[in-house]
């Protein structure tokens, strides 16, 4: 009797391995989509800090004349490097002038 018992609670343990063996493969899985959320998002805040870093503010002007300006220009406040022209463009009706970027 104690042998059918015993086979009995063999076979529970079994199942139970089982239902663990299960539950362990699904939160081995739930890490993994976690950490693969958290590197897109780490991307994805990198990537924007890098496009636009904060402090540097970008420019637009529109001349008349532009003196000689081209892009790679520096740009001097109070005889103080600012910055560097990054684009200059032709306006394209008459009277509009030249469009400059700087940052």
């Amino acid at each position: 009797m104690s042998r059918l018992t015993g086979g009995a609670s063999l076979r529970t343990r079994i199942e139970d391995f089982a239902v663990r063996d299960e539950i362990g493969r699904r939160g081995e899985l739930a890490w993994a989509i976690g950490l693969v959320v958290v590197v897109v998002i780490l991307v994805a805040v990198t990537s924007m800090f890098y496009l636009r870093p904060p402090g540097r503010t970008q420019y637009h002007a529109v001349m008349e004349e532009s003196g000689g300006i081209t892009g790679g220009t520096e740009v001097r406040v109070a005889g103080i490097p600012v910055g560097d022209v990054t684009a200059v463009t032709l306006g394209e009706g008459e009277g509009e002038g030249g469009r400059g970027r700087w940052r």
